[in-house]
């Protein structure tokens, strides 16, 4: 596997997991646009973890850490400016509402963080 193999799939299968409870809860409780607008950004947080992966384990295993900074630096430049396009389309194209949509980004960088613990084993961190 590429782009950061299980690691990465580690990942982004708690974000995903995170979104869907998200999604469920807000479905729940406040019904069914909301709940849309959740998943769209919990969809926007895994699109962004994505590209950053991508970006980053583009680089060869052994390159140098100035090749490694600047495969991080491309990689979170292109999420930042990418999950900003992502959310302007979903606000402005589709009228989806702001805080249930951050909600669901939201719930992706928790599902991120925790992650961690259960990915640094395998980074030997």
């Amino acid at each position: 596997m590429r782009w950061g193999g299980r690691t990465t799939l580690k990942i982004l299968g708690f974000q995903t997991a995170a979104a869907a409870l998200a999604v469920v809860g807000t479905a729940i409780t406040a019904g069914p646009s909301p709940a849309g607008a959740v998943a769209v950004g919990g969809l926007v947080g895994i699109a962004g973890t994505t590209i950053l992966s991508r970006q980053l384990f583009a680089a060869a295993p052994g390159a140098s850490a100035g090749r490694m900074l600047r495969a991080f630096q491309i990689g979170a430049a292109a999420k930042f400016v990418v999950t900003g396009a992502l959310f302007a389309v979903a606000i402005a194209g589709f009228g989806l509402s702001f805080l249930p949509l951050l909600g669901g980004y939201a719930a992706t960088v928790l599902g991120y963080w925790l992650a961690l613990p259960f990915v640094a084993e395998e980074t030997g961190k």
